[in-house]
């Protein structure tokens, strides 16, 4: 009877004695991440291509104004032009891979519930439990 009685209650406990959930969590965080290293990526290929095409086509141009070739010209004032403005539009994107950044460094610490939400029905009252939050602000 002692045996049964014990088991029983361990039962009960055992069911509000699991790790923090973290499941969603860490789902977000991946997210974010990977969210973080395309636009990364994507915010280096613009400002890359862009800075080649503004050093050519602003070497061509020079070279095209000085031989009075109006062809050649035209063709290099509108590369100087494409390079220029793939360089400016690589910031929006830097900016948003910072901010993803941000969001997945705060979605690591926070505060949890003791037992994972599908059991906080059956088995406990879902409490929260201090954990560290850390925000790190650039």
């Amino acid at each position: 009877m002692k045996r049964v009685i014990i088991f029983l209650v361990l039962a009960v406990f055992a069911t509000c004695a699991f790790g923090q959930y973290q499941f969603e969590r860490q789902r977000m965080y991946t997210q974010y991440r990977q969210q973080n290293n395309m636009q990364q990526n994507a915010g280096w290929i613009l400002l890359a291509t862009g800075s080649a095409a503004t050093v050519v086509g602003f070497v061509g141009l020079t070279k095209g104004w000085d031989d009075g070739s109006n062809g050649e010209t035209e063709f290099f004032s509108y590369l100087l032009s494409a390079g220029l403005i793939s360089c400016i539009a690589s910031i929006p994107f830097f900016i948003g891979a910072q901010k993803d950044k941000r969001k997945a460094a705060s979605m690591t610490f926070g505060f949890d519930s003791l037992a994972p939400r599908s059991m906080n029905v059956y088995a406990c009252k879902s409490r929260p439990v201090p954990v560290i939050k850390l925000s790190i602000k650039l």
